[in-house]
Parts: structure tokens; sequence; C-alpha cells
């Protein structure tokens, strides 16, 4: 039987990224789980940005390029993005962020083994602009199921889910 999705759509928003962007491109590229389509989405960067974003695109095919004509902000791109319903999951990324090279083979792994989850992200740590630890965002613990609390607090930070 022929498959009517795609597994994996990511996709990263970017703004004037041109100091990080490369990085985090890069992670997706080196990920474990190679079988997905990377959307970039340009908001109309100012900066090195596009340029950088095209160099990646041309070397890799799994990049879709889009830039929007007016800078719109991320709330509008992540509402408006209708590729992924191309897709069976949808993997969000931040063009100033590192993801692990086993994020996406991970989460797709716990969430096709357990059909109660909808939602799946990570902890964080968060580095300096020398690759050096910060801090570590610990907002939940392994395994912990969101509940009423979700509504309060958002648990998840964004760019792993």
């Amino acid at each position: 039987m022929l498959r009517a999705k795609k597994k994996v759509c990511v996709l990263m928003p970017t703004f004037n990224s041109s100091n990080y962007i490369s990085y985090s491109i890069q992670s997706i590229l080196d990920q474990s789980f190679r079988d997905f389509d990377f959307f970039i989405i340009d908001d109309c960067s100012l900066d090195d940005s596009p340029r950088i974003i095209r160099e990646f695109a041309s070397k890799d095919q799994r990049i879709k390029y889009l830039r929007n004509d007016s800078n719109m902000g991320y709330s509008f791109i992540l509402e408006n993005f209708k590729f992924y319903n191309n897709y069976d999951y949808l993997v969000r990324m931040d063009a100033d962020d590192i993801s692990h090279k086993d994020r996406i083979s991970t989460q797709i792994k716990i969430i096709e083994k357990n059909d109660n989850i909808g939602v799946i992200g990570t902890n964080a740590i968060y580095i300096n602009k020398n690759n050096e630890e910060i801090s570590k965002n610990k907002n939940f613990k392994s395994g912990e199921l969101l509940n009423s609390d979700f509504k309060n607090f958002n648990k998840i930070f964004h760019p792993s889910v």
C-alpha cells in the first residue's frame, strides 16, 4: 500500500538569524532520522540569513526555502503554514537552537509507542555563543503528562516539539 503522506515535516521560521542559523540548520541535517522535508521560512530578513539558507538548500534537497514578501511575525508563520497537512508529524525548530542528533528518531519512537500522546517535547540546555552550558531548563520530568497546569504555564521548550 502506498503512503498518502510523508512522515516528517520540519518547520523553522527565521528572521535576522545569520549569527546562529548555520548551526541550527546543520543540527537538523545531521539527524539520525533522515527522511524529512525541512521548510525554512524566512520572514523577510535584512541580514545574511537568506544567502546562508540558499547555500544550504543548494546542497540538500530536503530543504524547502520560502521567503515572506514582508515581515509577518512568527505567530503568522506558524498559524498559516499549511504544508504540514501532507505529513504524519510536524517537528518545530527555531533558527537559534541546536537539536540533538537523535531528537527526531527518539521522539517518533516514543510517540508511535504511545497512542495517548499528541505532543512531545523536551527540556533544554542553554548555551552561550562559545557553546558552553549556561543552565538547564527543567520544566518537567521524564514521562510526566501535561495536565491542567499546562494552561497556566507552557512546560514545553517550543523548538523541541
